[in-house]
């Protein structure tokens, strides 16, 4: 272990900001490698937990983000990674508390190992809130998404429970649609768990309404009277027990005039009760060319 370490010595820096937050920035280190590479870190410097970042490209509009309040006073990952002066923070805080929606070009993805096994996964935006509990990070940087993808399926292979799901989640995020849902399909159909069927029609249905075109809507799109009502009327639906709920919403996905209101549906058919929506799921899906 220590040979190995001793051949990522040229490409690894380490940096302790004020708060402590032990950063190991290895950008030279193959995502397939990261969690024993981050093993053997931890051994060296005698962490029990330790986190293994990346970012893998994803285009979001309208102010999207993943994880947490974006007005929380918690130091966000871009805080954890780039420490900013005071004047940087304050700047930082005002923009999140403006509500100003930008473009998400990236996202990360957080892996926790816990004495060497893998315990937690997560997906973060750059300015949310970072979470890492004050553990050291091992940095990636931007990591190939045909790298990350199919290493991320094979740790599905050995993975339960909550760390299953969150690993669907680090699969949806991948714009690789053409992979991303056949296999999320066939977790959707064939998976044990409810929970993680559940979260593989959730990102599927995220795939296939962005092949659709049907992409966020802006602030004011989303807050018009006639979406709101829309939207209400999809979440009424969804949480109804009514036999034709998947219909209805394939006609509001079908003759609907807001993008805003039908990629909603779409994302909606997910949460139909016992997977009722997966069916419509899959056509939308077969005629977006995903599902041969």
């Amino acid at each position: 272990m220590k040979e190995k370490l001793a051949v990522w010595a040229a490409v690894l820096t380490l940096a302790v900001p004020a708060s402590g937050q032990d950063v190991v920035r290895a950008t030279g280190v193959h995502v397939t490698e990261s969690l024993s590479y981050a093993a053997g870190i931890a051994q060296d410097r005698e962490w029990d937990r330790v986190w293994v970042g990346f970012t893998v490209p994803r285009t979001e509009y309208g102010g999207m983000y993943y994880g947490g309040n974006l007005n929380s006073d918690r130091r966000t990952l871009e805080d954890v990674l780039d420490p900013p002066t005071v004047e940087q923070a304050a700047r930082r805080a005002l923009l999140r508390a403006s509500g100003e929606e930008t473009e998400t070009t990236a996202v990360a993805v957080l892996l926790q190992l816990e004495e060497g096994s893998l315990r937690d996964a997560r997906i973060r935006s750059m300015g949310a809130p970072a979470g890492l509990g004050g553990q050291p990070l091992v940095w990636l940087g931007e990591a190939d998404p045909l790298d990350s993808l199919p290493w991320l399926m094979a740790l599905l292979d050995d993975s339960r429970g909550e760390l299953r799901e969150d690993l669907v989640s680090a699969i949806g995020l991948h714009e690789l649609p053409d992979t991303v849902v056949p296999f999320l399909f066939e977790l959707a159909h064939s998976d044990p768990d409810e929970e993680v069927r559940e979260r593989a029609r959730f990102w599927m249905a995220d795939a296939v309404a962005s092949r659709m075109g049907l992409m966020r809507g802006s602030a004011e799109e989303r807050d018009s009277d006639d979406a709101r009502v829309q939207r209400s009327a999809v979440y009424a639906l969804v949480n109804s027990d009514e036999a034709g709920a998947p219909a209805r919403l394939e006609r509001l996905i079908e003759s609907g005039t807001s993008k805003e209101v039908k990629r909603h549906a779409v994302l909606n058919l997910a949460y139909l009760d016992d997977g009722r929506g997966l069916p419509a799921l899959e056509v939308l899906a077969r005629r977006a060319g995903l599902l041969k």
